[in-house]
């Protein structure tokens, strides 16, 4: 059952929309509708950044898991000739390995379950003893994506109480929406960068647009405008 998590003093966002501190006048810098690339129901792919070690360098991970349940790390040898495990935590099931030469890089791909943690021990076949234990991330499910309007706020109402009972901050990583209950969490991409969202407060409440992004969660994915993003159904 879902509860409503609109404070006391808060009535209904169809019946006060004014109560939501994204029904003011929005802080977008256009009207041109922005474009991204990716075809409606597309997945979203690994947003962490790069890592490295004092041995390897993780090009790209891709740890979404579709269908076959397989996840794909791409790894780079740095100075000296290594081995590599990519494995279910540091001392877990084996997902994959391979033998690098210096400056030439590999793809180790496998089999993993949603929820696994990946690690990468590396260790040097040069004579020299030497591991390293890096975390690649965890593995998760497709998620399915759809087409949005959208706009953003914050500038000029941080410090307002939003419809969801919260305290509108720069830092606050959240979507304002009319109908979707306070707490739901989303994804939110836009031309290729994305972020996790939560549902903070109501709005928007101007022309067709469906979600209100908080200051934060614009510049997370580098949205400065009014117009589309892609949102987890």
């Amino acid at each position: 059952m879902l509860v409503a998590c609109l404070p006391a003093s808060v009535a209904s966002a169809q019946e006060a929309p004014a109560a939501s501190a994204s029904s003011a006048p929005t802080a977008e810098a256009s009207t041109a509708p922005a474009s991204d690339p990716i075809a409606g129901g597309a997945s979203i792919l690994d947003e962490e950044s790069p890592t490295s070690s004092s041995l390897v360098h993780i090009l790209e991970r891709d740890l979404t898991l579709t269908s076959k349940s397989m996840v794909a790390v791409t790894v780079r040898a740095l100075d000296v000739p290594v081995h590599l495990e990519l494995r279910v935590g540091a001392t877990g099931r084996k997902v994959a390995d391979a033998a690098v030469q210096p400056g030439d890089r590999t793809v180790l791909h496998g089999g993993a379950l949603r929820g696994e943690e990946l690690h990468l021990l590396v260790t040097r076949v040069d004579g020299t003893p030497s591991t390293d234990d890096v975390t690649v991330g965890v593995a998760r499910r497709t998620v399915r994506l759809r087409q949005a309007q959208a706009s953003w706020y914050g500038p000029g109402l941080f410090g307002n109480r939003t419809a969801c009972g919260q305290t509108l901050t720069r830092g606050l990583r959240g979507v304002a929406h009319k109908k979707l209950p306070c707490g739901t969490k989303l994804t939110v991409k836009f031309r290729g960068r994305s972020t996790k969202a939560t549902v903070v407060d109501r709005g928007p409440f101007h022309g067709n647009r469906e979600f209100d992004l908080t200051q934060a969660t614009a510049q997370a994915i580098g949205f400065k405008a009014v117009g589309r993003v892609w949102v987890s159904s």
